[in-house]
Parts: C-alpha cells; structure tokens; sequence
C-alpha cells in the first residue's frame, strides 16, 4: 500500500509539470496545447472576450525544450472562437527526459499598440440639455493625483451615457457600499467600454443594480449605459469618468477633448458647470 501512494504521488507531480502550474482564474482566455510528431509543443490561445486581450505566459518549469520566442512571452489575441497561435517550444534531445509547466495571465486590451486619437471628440456622460458641476478635475487632489479623470457631481439615480461608441466589456453593479476612504476603492459600480483607437472608457461610483448594459452590447455615445451612484471611494454622490489604455500591466489615463453646449473642451475646470450637447452621436 505505501508504494502504491509513492507512485501516485509521482504520477501526480509528473503530470502536473507538463501543464500550468499556476494562474489568472480564465474568464475569456482558454489555452490548448498540441504535441506535434516530432516531439515540438505548440500553444494556442481563444478569446472569448469582447475585445482583444494581451495575454503573458511563462515557462519557470522547463526542462529539454526551448521557447521560440523572447520569455515571457506577450501575445495579442483578437476577439475570435478560433485558436490563436501563442508560443512553440521546440523539443530538444529526443533521447532525454523533457517537461515543461508554464504560467499565464491576461489583460483586456491590446497593450502592444493601442494609442488614444487625440483628435477623437467626446460628448458629456450625460443627457443632452442637463448640467452638472465638475467637483473634481485632472490631477486633483483628493483621488486623481497624477490622474486625466474628471469628477461630475449629481444625484444618486442620473442617467449617464457613452461619451463615445464602443463594446461593453465589463460591468459591476453588485456593491451597495461606499465611503470616502481608499479602503472603499474596490467597491465601485462602474461599466468599461473599450474604443476602437484601444484605448477604454471607464464609467464609476454607479448605484446598485444602475447598469442599463451588457458586456459584448456595442453602444453609441450618448446612449444610456446605466445610473450614477455613490459606491466605491467616494466623498458623496457623482460620476467618475476617465478614458485610459493598459502598456505592461500598467494603466495610463489620457486627456480629452468634450463637445459642450458651448462648444469644444479641452480641459474641463474644477467648479465650473457644463451642459450636455450630443450633435452627431453616431459619429463619435
């Protein structure tokens, strides 16, 4: 009996080495490998996500193989049912021991050439004709420092719309808590909307069960997406909403350019009050 766990033990590790051996929990990212007849090892990757994804995979574990490419490896996978080409490793001596266990994790987003069109224009996140205050701008001190993210100050329950076209790719609305501490800052209701330049618009502090879309739904700028709120890190009841794009693991807010009631914004200003103004919606 003891030997028969010995060798189950075995058993166990070696199979273990010749898969993952540690991961992102996969939502929209599934990995296949395929041993070629030559004794090579292809990996192939399908996006199940509403948009590109960036996918990082390493090889800490490998023994008698060799990586085609640079470690880790960075791959972009469009959205697609179809498996994508990852990585191949290519086997070594065919006459000794070879094993592998790789690592991965993923981000939304093609972090390897998104880039904001600076000449993209944007409406207000909210309807047409309505006016609200802008309590908090770019860099400002109480949770934008370093930050292009602006803060508009309005009731629990305002509808707020898409300030450009775009797929829905995220959603919360689970969280019914907020507070004015940054221990509150996972808290947020919020919607992600990613654009076609790769870069994404980010709705947050929405209110509880206040999203009007689904990930995968594609929207136009103006549309209703859902709900202001006070959830998350929040000194009282508005909107937060930035535009930013992902580069190594990393996001980077960027500025923007409004189209207003009067006319464009390039910077809007802390205590100033801005109405809604959505001209051509389907063209922006």
């Amino acid at each position: 009996m003891k030997n028969y766990f010995q060798l189950l033990l075995i058993g166990l590790l070696f199979s273990f080495s010749c898969h993952q051996i540690q991961a992102q929990e996969p939502e929209y990212l599934e990995i296949t490998e395929i041993t070629l007849p030559n004794g090579d090892v292809d990996l192939y990757g399908i996006n199940s996500a509403p948009c590109p994804i960036t996918v990082y995979i390493d090889f800490p574990k490998i023994k008698n193989y060799k990586a085609d490419a640079k470690l880790p490896v960075q791959s972009i996978l469009k959205k697609s049912d179809e498996k994508q080409f990852l990585v191949k490793l290519k086997r070594g001596d065919p006459y000794k021991d070879a094993s592998y266990g790789f690592s991965y994790n993923y981000g939304l987003g093609d972090e390897l050439n998104a880039k904001h069109n600076d000449r993209q224009l944007y409406v207000l996140p909210y309807k047409s004709g309505e006016q609200y205050v802008v309590s908090q701008g770019y860099n400002g001190k109480f949770s934008h420092k370093g930050m292009y993210a602006i803060d508009f100050q309005m009731a629990v329950g305002t509808p707020i719309c898409a300030a450009r076209a775009g797929v829905v790719v995220e959603i919360k609305e689970n969280s019914n808590r907020g507070c004015k501490y940054s221990k509150c800052k996972g808290l947020a209701n919020s919607v992600l909307i990613y654009h076609k330049d790769g870069t994404f618009g980010y709705y947050g502090h929405l209110e509880y069960k206040g999203v009007d879309v689904e990930p995968g739904q594609q929207v136009k700028a103006g549309e209703v997406i859902g709900r202001s709120g006070n959830t998350g890190w929040s000194s009282g009841p508005h909107l937060h909403f930035e535009v930013h794009y992902t580069k190594d693991r990393r996001r980077y807010t960027v500025p923007i350019t409004f189209i207003t009631g009067k006319g464009k914004k390039a910077e809007l200003k802390k205590g100033d009050k801005y109405a809604g103004y959505h001209p051509t919606p389907s063209k922006i």
